[in-house]
């Protein structure tokens, strides 16, 4: 118990820090009429984020952070949004081992609202481009939303979620928005609350890269809620054929097995060299 308690204590404080370090990084903030959040970050970009709050496992833990991000404007009713923030603009948790490259073109799958392909498209600049996916509906206009607020025109958004076929399924969704699934709560973190269900379109990331005509793909970045096994099943043609960096979420569980036991092998049997960082696979072949 004694070696638990201080391995929680390090990730507390490795996350304080980060919550920090992204409090520097924002020049303004705002919480709007309509309930949306606004930042501009000191590098210019702007962002528009949606109500969610972040749950977190450890009682102790969540609220000592909790007294920490009120320094964020809105941080304990708009966490989920400073979670990705972080996630992106901190930890830089996507780039660890591949970073983007002017000209890339970038399948964003898991999109969210969009901070990760605003990123995305400001790196590989107008000659790159972004293939923003993402099925959810209040997801996808903030997304437009975000692109437009940076001014973008090398991103086009896929309103699907990937899978290993084409089909329609439901999509469960919670109070953390990062967290809408095509599994049931079954498998979701203790404390994330189930708040309705939408019907969705999947399709393919082969399918998607045949319709938009991609000569070419360099990164996929896919964090999409425990369906990134089904997602890679259904990409095999766009991974044998382009010379892709892979950055894939592999945190969740899905029926009780934590999803990057079947990711590995699954990149592995297609000729990918993999890494996995803590919570991300990443790989190359």
């Amino acid at each position: 118990m004694k070696h638990v308690a201080v391995v929680v204590k390090k990730f507390m404080q490795r996350y304080i820090d980060m919550l920090r370090r992204l409090n520097k990084m924002i020049e303004y903030s705002e919480i709007l009429d309509d309930k949306s959040i606004f930042i501009r970050l000191k590098s210019g970009l702007e962002f528009y984020g949606k109500y969610g709050p972040f749950a977190f496992e450890f009682e102790n833990g969540y609220l000592y952070r909790n007294r920490v991000r009120e320094k964020l404007i809105g941080g304990r009713d708009y966490g989920s949004f400073y979670q990705i923030l972080k996630e992106i603009f901190v930890a830089n948790d996507y780039e660890i081992y591949y970073g983007l490259e002017r000209g890339d073109t970038v399948i964003d799958a898991g999109a969210n609202i969009g901070l990760f392909t605003v990123k995305a498209a400001k790196e590989v600049g107008p000659e790159g481009r972004v293939i923003a996916i993402e099925p959810e509906k209040t997801h996808l206009e903030f997304l437009k939303r975000n692109i437009e607020a940076n001014h973008l025109k090398n991103v086009e958004i896929v309103s699907k979620g990937v899978w290993s076929e084409g089909m329609k399924s439901s999509l469960y969704l919670y109070d953390n928005t990062g967290f809408h699934s095509v599994y049931s709560d079954e498998d979701f973190p203790k404390g994330s609350i189930h708040t309705g269900i939408t019907d969705i379109e999947l399709d393919t990331i082969d399918n998607v890269s045949r319709e938009l005509g991609l000569k070419r793909v360099d990164f996929i970045k896919m964090d999409i809620e425990g369906a990134e096994l089904e997602a890679l099943i259904g990409a095999k043609e766009t991974l044998a054929s382009h010379d892709v960096k892979l950055s894939v979420a592999a945190y969740h569980r899905v029926h009780g097995e934590p999803t990057y036991k079947s990711i590995i092998p699954q990149l592995q049997e297609l000729g990918y060299k993999v890494k996995k960082v803590e919570n991300t696979v990443f790989a190359r072949k």
